[in-house]
């Protein structure tokens, strides 16, 4: 099944409310956007849940994985507004915290807020088209049938089921290049 970018391209009065809401996010935008996007929400995906103190980011050494060298991270959690980008990076294993470049800015309010965030944070880089995917948790924060959400089980956290997910994408993203 195609899909295209323009189906899930917000309506123009959306796109009024986002530039209102991303004022702030310029500030976490790198220089040399990667061309592989990986946005990653913690609570539900780094770990269960269930999961209290010591077992908060248990999941994240799944994500060292992760060697395509194009690929960076994008912070789309809600820890965001509790924490810095360095606070938030020292809590992640450093194989994952080196790929980490920014994190979506101001909160987007209404239906697939998720989404929009991340629409906003892509729509303000220098290099166009980026390929993206978000590992979430909160499959209503996208629209129905988001090809690009990678939706993790929040009784469970990432499982090996999402790496492969992740993987196959990297890997079917690396061939389109070089055709």
């Amino acid at each position: 099944m195609a899909h295209h970018f323009r189906e899930y391209f917000p309506p123009p009065y959306i796109l009024v409310r986002l530039k209102f809401f991303s004022s702030n996010l310029k500030s976490t935008l790198p220089s040399q956007p990667s061309k592989k996007l990986l946005f990653l929400d913690f609570d539900c995906v780094l770990h269960p849940t269930s999961a209290r103190g010591p077992g908060l980011l248990s999941k994240a050494p799944l994500l060292e994985v992760i060697t395509d060298e194009d690929c960076r991270i994008i912070l789309s959690t809600s820890w965001r507004f509790q924490y810095s980008l360095e606070e938030l990076c020292a809590k992640l294993p450093e194989p994952v915290s080196i790929k980490v470049i920014g994190m979506t800015g101001s909160p987007y309010i209404g239906k697939h807020s998720r989404y929009y965030e991340i629409i906003s944070y892509v729509s303000q880089l220098d290099r166009k088209p980026v390929q993206w995917r978000a590992l979430d948790d909160a499959y209503w924060e996208f629209p129905v049938g988001c090809p690009e959400l990678i939706r993790c089980n929040p009784n469970t956290g990432i499982t090996e089921r999402e790496i492969g997910l992740l993987n196959h994408w990297l890997a079917s993203s690396k061939q389109v290049a070089a055709l």
